[in-house]
């Protein structure tokens, strides 16, 4: 996307105002194209990783079911609507992101006809600098309840990890449920965040039909509480009276280290050279993605 726009504004700054619909017309086409491709394997690696993660919850209740037959254990519905959910989602995070990047290059085209008595390298500069200002977090996919814009592999990522968690959550308690448990407890993690905190070790209900003691809440209500967020690790195992069955879930993700900070620097490195409108821009933001891999490969190897 961010290539074509690129291309977009460079035939607008060369032209100067004349004719000024036909880079964006042709610019329509373009991303249009770019965002039918990109959804379809989008959707298809979103899918895999959907229904993998179905495929681990209906197996992690079959080793905590034990001694129970697993062909008693089917893996619920749900798996299908969680990928026919996730189609939706990124499909409409494409439409989202075509038009954002069609508002991007209509800001700097209204940028460079303002200066369009200017000389070419005038007008360059200024497409460039409203360029790299509309471009810092690349084209938005989506803007959240916070006001925060996600770029569209971000928010895809954020998309994918959420999906995949509820298919994982929702067909291991399915699978518990079809086989008569409805308790399971939230287990720990090394870094719990202030949300998912006060349901570490609490006892859920998966029907929310039980209700007593040792019983917090049910399964959907700890959802809207905000456990199981985007870059949530906390995990639920089958709960009984003999044991609190706790599992210690895996350590922090790398987007809260210091690598993770990196990653999205080279990423911003990257959008930067995508975006160049020159030659020597194009070498600043590659000299950039050099400094930003040296790095990242430091940082790994400590």
């Amino acid at each position: 996307m961010l290539a074509a726009v690129t291309a977009a504004v460079l035939t607008t700054v060369r032209n100067g105002t004349a004719a000024r619909w036909r880079p964006e017309l042709r610019l329509h086409r373009d991303l249009h194209t770019v965002t039918a491709t990109m959804t379809r394997a989008i959707v298809l690696a979103t899918t895999d990783t959907v229904l993998g993660a179905a495929a681990s919850g209906h197996a992690d209740a079959v080793v905590e079911l034990g001694d129970q037959p697993p062909h008693i254990v089917p893996i619920p519905w749900s798996a299908t609507g969680h990928t026919a959910a996730a189609h939706r989602a990124v499909r409409a995070a494409g439409l989202h992101a075509e038009q954002s990047a069609l508002g991007v290059y209509r800001r700097v085209a209204a940028a460079v006809a303002a200066h369009s008595a200017a000389t070419e390298a005038a007008r360059l500069a200024v497409a460039q600098r409203v360029l790299d200002g509309a471009t810092t977090n690349g084209v938005a996919a989506l803007v959240d309840r916070a006001g925060r814009a996600w770029s569209l592999p971000a928010y895809l990522e954020m998309l994918v990890r959420t999906l995949a968690t509820r298919a994982r959550v929702d067909v291991f308690t399915g699978s518990l449920s079809a086989a008569g448990h409805d308790l399971v407890v939230v287990g720990t993690s090394p870094q719990p965040c202030e949300v998912c905190a006060p349901f570490e070790g609490a006892v859920l209900s998966i029907s929310g039909l039980s209700v007593d003691p040792p019983v917090l809440c049910n399964v959907e209500h700890a959802r809207e509480a905000g456990l199981w967020h985007p870059n949530c690790r906390h995990r639920v195992n089958l709960w009984s009276s003999g044991g609190d069955g706790l599992e210690r879930g895996p350590g922090p993700r790398d987007s809260a280290s210091p690598v993770g900070e990196w990653v999205r620097r080279l990423r911003q490195a990257r959008r930067r050279r995508a975006t160049a409108l020159s030659a020597s821009a194009w070498n600043v933001a590659d000299q950039r993605i050099r400094v930003v891999r040296n790095t990242l490969r430091q940082l790994r190897r400590s």
